[in-house]
């Protein structure tokens, strides 16, 4: 793990109760991984960027939970309606969007987050190639 409880409440201020970190810090550490291409793993030291990166991940995926389950069946959106054959989408899930985050799902939301943090660090988030890959 990246980070610990007292990381997280302590140097970042983080407010998930521990009970929640720890489900919370698992799926967290998973998002930033996949964001950076398990790059992490690889350094000898984690830096601080990627601790509070996990950290802001964290309140973002707990306030995620909280919205969807503030939001009953009887408020899901319908996406798409037919009228031949009556068929009728609804929006559900990582499609419930508010009015802070309108139109992002939730790994949209996490992206965010990361590339903010993350960006600039080590090339953590470089999507190219290196040109002495293949022998260029």
């Amino acid at each position: 793990m990246y980070i610990d409880y007292s990381f997280y409440s302590g140097e970042y201020g983080g407010t998930v109760t521990e009970q929640k970190f720890n489900k919370l810090n698992i799926q967290a550490q998973s998002k930033v991984d996949y964001f950076t291409f398990g790059r992490i793993k690889y350094l000898e030291t984690i830096p601080d960027t990627v601790k509070f990166a996990v950290c802001e991940v964290i309140d973002t995926l707990d306030e995620y939970y909280i919205e969807l389950s503030n939001k009953s069946s009887a408020s899901r959106r319908i996406a798409s309606e037919t009228i031949g054959s009556h068929s009728v989408s609804f929006k559900y899930g990582d499609e419930i969007t508010t009015s802070k985050n309108k139109d992002k799902t939730i790994d949209d939301r996490v992206y965010e987050v990361v590339s903010t943090y993350l960006m600039n660090e080590q090339n953590l988030m470089y999507r190219g190639v290196e040109c002495h890959d293949y022998g260029i």
